[in-house]
């Protein structure tokens, strides 16, 4: 923000924006799927999230032996866009307010 004469001897402030509550996060789960062969799952995590091998295995097993995991957090649009991404590559996920 910069000072703003005002012609009267004051100056004040120019407001360039407004201050806004933050939208809550939201994650994107996947879920286990017991036909679709790991190699794919992790596969798609990579190509869609850009996860590393590691990272992308780590979640696919975590959804296999847990039923479900968190592959990613943040803007609701952006989660849901990756929604039907996994679901486009035959993989089985929703979206939720993180908590």
């Amino acid at each position: 923000m910069r000072p703003v004469g005002t012609g009267l001897g004051t100056s004040t402030e120019e407001r360039t924006g407004e201050t806004t509550d933050l939208a809550p996060p939201y994650n994107v789960f996947l879920w286990n799927d017991p036909v679709t062969p790991m190699v794919v799952v992790t596969r798609a995590l990579k190509r869609i999230f850009c996860y590393d091998h590691d990272r992308a295995e780590l979640l696919m097993i975590t959804a296999h032996l847990e039923g479900k995991v968190v592959v990613w957090t943040g803007e609701r649009e952006r989660a849901q866009r990756y929604c039907v991404e996994l679901g486009l590559s035959g993989l089985q996920s929703t979206v939720g307010r993180a908590s």
